[in-house]
């Protein structure tokens, strides 16, 4: 069967609204994505031979295990950055390479952390956004990165799809609207990897993968 824009509408509508991705996990901790979105994050780490994580938003750091787990197979001298303003990571999230820093996201201590840790990667970043999903909070969290994300890197803004971008259209201005704002105004340092973005039909991110100029 070959599935239409409104059949993948109606599709990612269902795995949201039946809180399906909300019982996501991988090696039994909460991770809370969309696995087309997971596998897609796999091949950008994969192929832009990404060595740093920088993760705002983990809660049990599913995650962050996920991109622990894939940087170790890939043998890289890899470092994660996992930022969460409440520390709720599950046990096994202890590793020598994963620094948990419990800041807000978009304040100035996690841009000093994030430009410590990418100052000491040699590969290439890949930066994920997905802690409180006010605008306002999002533009703050997209000021930093665009000042402290080099060219080549990669970044990730989860979570554009509410707010009507197809789901949760009573949340009010998210994700979605801070990267129309922000974008509209800085394309000189951004490019949208709409290919990417595409691949799998489904995404949590419409209008979410970018990569540094």
């Amino acid at each position: 069967m070959i599935l239409n824009v409104k059949s993948l509408e109606s599709y990612f509508k269902w795995y949201w609204n039946s809180g399906t991705w909300k019982t996501t996990t991988w090696r039994g901790v909460e991770a809370r994505k969309v696995v087309t979105d997971m596998w897609n994050y796999q091949e950008i780490i994969s192929s832009h031979q990404v060595t740093l994580v920088i993760e705002c938003g983990a809660r049990k750091g599913g995650s962050t295990l996920f991109f622990a787990d894939l940087l170790t197979g890939l043998k890289r001298d890899w470092q994660i950055l996992s930022i969460d303003i409440v520390d709720d990571w599950d046990a096994q999230v202890n590793h020598e390479r994963i620094t948990k820093l419990v800041a807000d996201s978009g304040g100035e201590e996690a841009k000093n952390t994030m430009k410590a840790a990418i100052s000491q990667t040699k590969g290439k970043v890949f930066a994920i956004l997905d802690s409180d999903h006010t605008k306002k909070h999002v533009l703050r969290e997209l000021e930093t990165m665009n000042s402290v994300l080099r060219k080549g890197d990669y970044l990730l803004v989860e979570d554009t799809c509410i707010n009507g971008h197809p789901i949760n259209e009573k949340f009010g201005p998210g994700p979605y609207e801070a990267v129309e704002e922000f974008m509209a105004k800085n394309l000189e340092s951004f490019i949208r990897d709409v290919e990417r973005e595409n691949k799998f039909g489904i995404t949590c991110a419409p209008m979410g993968f970018w990569i540094k100029k």
